[in-house]
């Protein structure tokens, strides 16, 4: 067997570890969900001291049939647009689509977009969940993390927002920031 056969293999069996963990990851109703996002974005907004941050007009709803897709900003930023302004003077903004099951949601895709102009080495970083897997899900895993570069996607498990959140405020942005300062 070849090396980019076993290679595909392994990358079909992480596929596979993703589409259960999504199966398995029941979310709060939706309006419950953007409670919860709004919440997180709000504290966040307190501790940092950003009072600009309008997370309770920039954080947006809008539904269809059972997808509820929250938006904050554009879910890919080109740099003008509103986004919420972390501590490192980053931009972030997401979107998050999710079926409404009435007593929980399903996780159907997101994505979250971290760009800091203020820093040469490290520009934006993008976390992604498509709807469906790529034919080729070695090249294009459905999880993926942009690092840098629009091309490169490198598989992520993180199927919950709040994990990725976590990573933004509390690991990427205070490094960033920290780097920026030097």
């Amino acid at each position: 067997m070849s090396l980019l056969k076993e290679a595909r293999t392994r990358a079909t069996v992480r596929a596979k570890v993703l589409e259960q963990k999504l199966a398995e990851l029941q979310m709060p109703p939706p309006r419950q969900l953007l409670t919860e996002l709004r919440s997180y974005l709000l504290q966040q907004r307190d501790i940092n001291g950003h009072p600009g941050n309008q997370v309770e007009s920039e954080l947006t709803v809008k539904k269809s049939a059972d997808l509820v897709l929250m938006n904050l900003g554009p879910t890919t930023s080109r740099g003008h647009e509103p986004a919420y302004v972390l501590a490192s003077k980053a931009k972030l903004s997401f979107g998050i689509t999710v079926v409404d099951e009435r007593q929980c949601s399903r996780m159907i895709s997101y994505r979250f977009d971290y760009r800091n102009d203020s820093v040469d080495e490290f520009r934006m970083m993008r976390f992604d969940l498509s709807r469906q897997a790529h034919s080729d899900c070695l090249i294009e895993p459905q999880a993926h993390l942009h690092a840098g570069l629009e091309g490169l996607r490198i598989p992520s498990y993180f199927v919950n927002p709040f994990e990725i959140l976590d990573l933004i405020f509390f690991v990427v942005d205070p490094q960033i920031k920290r780097h920026s300062v030097r």
